[in-house]
């Protein structure tokens, strides 16, 4: 599926995160947000996954990374609170490479991550 947002061509997986990331913060509707709060707090950063069956894995690997998360939408959702975006992509990619799985984490916003297989 691919749609037309603001001007922009999305597939079906960003526009699924991206339209989340708004639900979960309305007044983030454009896409922008801090790399990392500037007062010290942690932040919420959201990972669409492929298939619910790999969440509990991905949060065990976080888990053992630091990071605290969540299983959300019936597993297809990681909403995990990190200091910074950087760390979770970095357990996103220790995940990857662990698992030997097809997948990559394509950031799809300042905040979202789809854990997906590569862009043909």
């Amino acid at each position: 599926m691919v749609v037309m947002i603001g001007g922009i061509r999305m597939d079906g997986i960003q526009f699924l995160a991206t339209r989340r990331a708004e639900e979960a913060d309305p007044a983030r509707s454009d896409g922008a947000g801090a790399e990392a709060p500037t007062n010290g707090d942690s932040m919420i950063v959201g990972v669409e996954l492929t298939r619910s069956v790999d969440g509990p894995d991905v949060l065990e690997s976080f888990a053992a990374q630091g990071l605290e998360g969540r299983l959300a939408d019936g597993g297809h959702r990681l909403v995990v609170r990190a200091d910074d975006v950087g760390a979770v992509e970095r357990a996103l990619d220790a995940w990857t490479l662990r698992s030997g799985l097809p997948f990559v984490p394509l950031k799809t916003g300042r905040r979202e991550f789809v854990l997906a297989p590569p862009p043909a």
